[in-house]
């Protein structure tokens, strides 16, 4: 109930057909968690909600996402993913994370010697149950995401030297 009315707006229709799909804890672990492969949650629109459980550092294995992505080929995601690169979210205790499922992101490693807890819902229609994509698909995209992460770090990169 408490999300409710966040998932509500983003799918703006009846909620009737919109279930919650998975509900995790996730932990990276102290000084032995390493960076995920990049990934996305489903290949349908769906809203992925993390919650920390402690406040989220670039060194406690905080989610690091390539804002855009959830929507390929459309010119003002090119723009977006161009300008801005790969962000990582930071929130802190009490705070929310929350993206459509098809966006690229991945959980950095934990090289602080606490663990990084976090609970993550994940919503979505009825007939797109995740993940979505099988294992080849899996694999495309983790190459996709590397490639733009590449390439819009470099373009950030050289924006940021020209100024």
């Amino acid at each position: 109930q408490l999300f409710a009315p966040l998932v509500a707006a983003f799918f703006g229709e009846d909620m009737a057909e919109v279930y919650r799909s998975e509900l995790q804890l996730l932990t990276a672990a102290p000084k032995c968690s390493q960076e995920q492969s990049w990934h996305s949650d489903n290949r349908a629109r769906g809203i992925t909600i993390v919650v920390p459980l402690v406040d989220f550092t670039a060194e406690n294995g905080a989610t690091q996402l390539l804002p855009g992505s959830h929507a390929l080929g459309s010119a003002p995601s090119r723009r977006l993913l161009v300008r801005d690169g790969a962000r990582v979210a930071t929130p802190r205790l009490g705070q929310l994370v929350a993206y459509d499922a098809r966006t690229y992101h991945r959980g950095l490693g934990n090289s602080t010697a606490d663990s990084r807890p976090a609970l993550v819902f994940r919503y979505d229609r009825r007939e797109s149950p995740p993940p979505g994509v099988g294992l080849v698909s899996a694999i495309g995209h983790t190459a996709t995401a590397k490639a733009l992460h590449v390439s819009t770090a470099v373009g950030v990169a050289v924006r940021e030297a020209l100024l």
